[in-house]
């Protein structure tokens, strides 16, 4: 039904203005990640050779009305091949699709996508195998505060410090023209739950809307470049949240950190503290009062570019505990391909002693771009 509707919108918006002068573009390009790890046996899986794979295409249709204003149709697909977890929206695979115009007075949103605050937040997403969320270690080393599996969602503890508690649902979000380097963006939820959300359709909370409001400023002097983004979210009856970060470049050196809190308030649901149901576990909603941080240092010379980054998360309710130390190399001689080689450590500590886990990851693997 969403998709229908975005294709009437763009197909309105450009009927409208087939009288004034434009062209229409289209683009897509196509990403293929193929790892290979060597990890402790894991208990859960019974293995210790992983073969995790992830794929994405983006596409977009652009009508192009004039210098300062364009209809813009996106439609990004990805699947996954993992060992434990599903995180992306439908499962195993999953799509963005969404509309924007963008004009003068700002750009204008509307569709499956992140929130504003993982708009604008500053990442290490080029300087690690899992992009912008760690969650991915899952795949080598189980951790039992992140589980999805079916119908089950258990986030004991938040898994980025990106905020992304309501994934790619659906949205409305608006970002400010750049001034001075600096850019404001506002976005609206109507229903939080989504497959790659944190939040589990079993909650109490999954039908109530959201709002975010972000910040995001860029400083360039003599030769350094500094990125600094704050959000802040409100979440019905659920949570909210604040996130902030920043990096600095310098002649090849990258310093970068980022911090995430959730708290609940009075009138928001109670965590689920009792087992109710395999679907609602105890504590399947813990990422509601917790804190992440991630650090990290990177150098890049020629073709290489190394970096060492450390994420933790933890939450106050169960004392569950996720410390994850990652050396991530990238070797890239073009724009099409890159090499990775690294390795990683994971300390995971569960409410119950009895389930926690810890080990190490060597992985290697290639990254096609086309």
């Amino acid at each position: 039904m969403k998709q229908i509707f975005l294709f009437c919108f763009f197909m309105i918006i450009t009927g409208f203005n087939v009288a004034y002068a434009g062209n229409f573009e289209f683009e897509t390009n196509a990403k293929l990640r193929a790892l290979y790890a060597h990890s402790k046996l894991d208990e859960k899986t019974q293995k210790n050779n992983h073969f995790p794979m992830f794929s994405k295409m983006e596409s977009v249709v652009r009508y192009n009305q004039s210098d300062s204003l364009s209809y813009n149709l996106y439609a990004d697909i990805q699947a996954k091949l993992s060992d434990t977890i599903e995180n992306l929206n439908q499962g195993y695979w999953g799509e963005q699709i969404y509309a924007s115009i963008f004009s003068e007075y700002g750009d204008f949103y509307f569709g499956q996508m992140q929130n504003v605050g993982a708009i604008l937040s500053v990442t290490n997403s080029d300087l690690s195998v899992w992009q912008s969320t760690p969650i991915e270690i899952s795949d080598f080393i189980h951790n039992p505060n992140w589980q999805q599996k079916n119908k089950t969602k258990y986030y004991a503890t938040l898994t980025s410090t990106v905020p992304n508690t309501d994934g790619s649902s659906l949205k409305f979000s608006y970002l400010t023209p750049e001034y001075k380097g600096i850019t404001l963006g506002f976005g609206f939820t109507p229903k939080v739950n989504s497959g790659d959300s944190l939040v589990s359709k079993f909650a109490q909370y999954d039908n109530n809307s959201a709002y975010s409001v972000a910040l995001y400023k860029f400083f360039e002097f003599d030769h350094v470049q500094a990125n600094f983004y704050f959000n802040f979210a409100d979440y019905e009856h659920s949570h909210t949240e604040y996130a902030s970060g920043f990096s600095v470049y310098y002649k090849g050196w990258s310093v970068f950190a980022s911090y995430l809190k959730t708290q609940t308030k009075g009138s928001d649901k109670p965590i689920i503290s009792i087992t109710k149901s395999e679907n609602k576990k105890a504590y399947f909603d813990d990422f509601r009062d917790s804190t992440a941080y991630n650090l990290g240092l990177s150098y890049e010379f020629a073709y290489l570019t190394s970096s060492l980054s450390y994420f933790d998360s933890y939450s106050k309710n169960t004392h569950a505990h996720n410390r994850i130390l990652n050396l991530h190399n990238s070797l890239k001689f073009d724009k099409n391909y890159a090499l990775y080689l690294g390795c990683a450590y994971a300390d995971f500590v569960d409410s119950n002693a009895q389930k926690n886990n810890k080990g190490y990851a060597v992985y290697t693997g290639i990254e096609f771009e086309f």
